[in-house]
């Protein structure tokens, strides 16, 4: 009948209606895995079209109360065309290590009109390799996340292990997307950089023993171990550095110490200045900040540097020099771009040694003012002999 025949007709339209429709919208088909690929409950707060509007949220627009959006494995939303971004949280049966908030991670999917768009959402984990660190280098490990442009904790560090989401090794840590890096907080040096964690990977790192370190050898005239004084070490931009590290015992100590110590530092060019501990600074005659000498160590990326310091010797010799010179014989030394007299004593002694900074050094008559002996140039680690001569 007519009525029957109207009735398609709308029946048609209507179903045209909704076939354009459908094909002027897309479809969203969100998938959530944890490391691994295998499908996961996630959680999302909300979604928002590229108005910055919001499409849906964990508001109940009905009740005015809260509901709580989970996705189990997959879920399609039908969305109209364009740009939308979504966050992406720990389902209700996971436990999250990181610090709060830094779990989420924020997607951003394309939505074309009559098409599925695939957005692969959920977690990924890193098991960290010790690669030879021993265990005091590996004590204040931590891992930071890249968040809103600057690098954050998002781990405890490892020595805090009393905290559940602690750095550790050779045990998978579930993370968020993003980008990570592995830092040691205590040297303030960066170990591993840019690992980007996606969503179903199992990533494991290798955490390398090599270290960026300065080798401060202490040594005397005859080579051997001397105590030293080193109260500060600066970088090249003037700033204050590190904290030293005894190279037997690997505990922190003071600026003393006697033969051997290793400073992390960061690569770049540092100077320090080194001056005999004030027990051992008993041998010494020269005058005051004489007995002093600073270095300049340009420190490697992942390489020990060695710096040789302490002191070296002089001994005068006595080679035909007219006894009533004796007493009016000085050393002196270059300091401040001057050539000044740097020794205590009233009378130098010949065929004894005299330790001395390191530095450029000549030998006078004060009375006659008369460069005996010029230029010697003292290092740690060695003995030089000079012939004073008529």
């Amino acid at each position: 009948s007519y009525s029957d025949a109207q009735d398609g007709d709308a029946l048609a339209r209507t179903l045209e209606e909704l076939v354009g429709a459908s094909l002027k919208r897309g479809v969203l088909r969100i998938q959530a895995v944890d490391p691994g690929g295998h499908p996961i409950e996630v959680y999302l707060p909300r979604l928002l079209n590229d108005r910055g509007e919001i499409v849906f949220d964990d508001n109940d627009a009905d009740t005015g109360g809260y509901r709580t959006n989970y996705v189990s494995g997959t879920q399609r939303i039908d969305l109209d065309p364009g740009d939308y971004s979504f966050t992406v949280a720990m389902g209700r049966d996971q436990q999250s290590e990181q610090l709060a908030f830094q779990d989420q991670a924020m997607y951003t999917a394309t939505v074309v009109a009559g098409r599925e768009t695939l957005a692969t959402v959920g977690f990924g984990s890193i098991a960290f390799v010790n690669a030879g660190m021993d265990a005091s280098a590996a004590d204040g490990l931590g891992l930071q996340k890249w968040i809103d442009g600057e690098w954050r904790k998002t781990l405890y560090n490892s020595d805090m292990s009393f905290e559940a989401g602690a750095f550790r090794f050779d045990q998978a840590i579930t993370l968020a997307p993003g980008r990570y890096r592995v830092r040691d907080v205590e040297r303030d040096q960066v170990l591993v950089d840019n690992i980007v964690v996606r969503a179903g990977d199992e990533l494991r790192v290798e955490v390398g023993g090599r270290r960026s370190v300065l080798r401060m050898q202490a040594i005397g005239p005859d080579g051997q171990p001397v105590e030293v004084y080193v109260p500060t070490i600066w970088n090249e931009s003037g700033k204050v550095v590190t904290q030293v590290e005894d190279a037997d015992s690997g505990e922190a100590r003071d600026a003393t110490f006697k033969g051997t110590q290793r400073v992390d530092l960061k690569p770049g060019t540092y100077r320090f200045r080194v001056s005999l501990s004030p027990a051992a600074s008993k041998q010494l005659e020269q005058h005051g900040y004489h007995d002093e000498f600073a270095y300049t160590a340009v420190v490697a990326e992942n390489q020990e540097t060695p710096a040789i310091i302490g002191y070296g010797g002089l001994t005068l010799v006595d080679a035909g020099l007219p006894a009533a010179a004796r007493g009016d014989i000085m050393i002196e030394k270059a300091v401040g771009g001057k050539w000044r007299d740097t020794i205590f004593t009233q009378e130098l002694a010949f065929d004894r040694q005299y330790v001395l900074a390191p530095g450029r050094y000549r030998i006078v008559d004060d009375n006659r003012d008369v460069v005996l002996v010029d230029d010697i140039v003292i290092e740690p680690g060695k003995a030089v002999r000079a012939e004073l001569r008529p």
